[in-house]
């Protein structure tokens, strides 16, 4: 679900196609060894990660407050977004695919995103606030309901990249897409189980 959108506040990308155990698990694994910001454990559940993003979207609260914040922002004049510096991003992916840690076809699905976000940005359009709240109010029920691919499909819609340093989220940022329809207001301020001092990582 979150394949190619885990980076360690390192800079590296974090790799989510390991399996351990058996049955075999998903995991995800820092591409090296001695991270001093990932700590000495290499590999986490995937589930662990996607528990709490989950729970994020699910989270979602359409009240009369978020609301007008929402209508207040979609329909504000339309500005030009902040470009976005994305050579670490870039040096860091060349190196893992060096190192072999990422496949080619993960190298080239990550450098057109990134691509993209290096692209000219257009003003940002306008939107139907009426529509833009509706979409809120439906977006925990249709999480809820989705197959996992179309779980990964909505991961990838609203969220841009995902920081962590081993099993704690350091940050999230949301797609311009997401920005734009006010996602980020209506979703809880942090990922659930997170506090100012980090969480307790999984024991398995």
């Amino acid at each position: 679900m979150l394949s190619g959108l885990l980076w360690c506040v390192c800079g590296a990308h974090v790799r989510s196609n390991g399996s351990q155990g058996e049955p075999p698990h998903p995991m995800v694994i820092h591409p090296t060894r001695d991270c001093p910001e990932w700590g000495e454990r290499r590999t986490w559940p995937m589930s662990w990660f996607e528990d709490r993003i989950g729970a994020q979207v699910k989270g979602i609260r359409v009240d009369a407050r978020t609301i007008a914040a929402v209508v207040a922002a979609v329909t504000a004049t339309p500005t030009t977004p902040t470009p976005i510096d994305t050579g670490r991003q870039r040096r860091s992916l060349a190196l893992e695919h060096a190192a072999g840690s990422l496949t080619d076809s993960a190298y080239m699905a990550a450098a057109e995103r990134l691509r993209r976000v290096e692209a000219p940005q257009q003003p940002m359009e306008r939107f139907d606030a009426a529509e833009v709240v509706e979409r809120l109010r439906a977006l925990p029920a249709m999480w809820q309901r989705a197959e996992p691919d179309e779980r990964r499909v909505l991961a990838h819609a609203i969220y841009d990249r995902i920081e962590v340093r081993g099993a704690a989220f350091a940050a999230v940022h949301l797609t311009p897409d997401a920005l734009a329809l006010g996602r980020d207001l209506a979703m809880p301020p942090s990922v659930a189980g997170v506090s100012r001092g980090g969480l307790e990582p999984p024991t398995k």
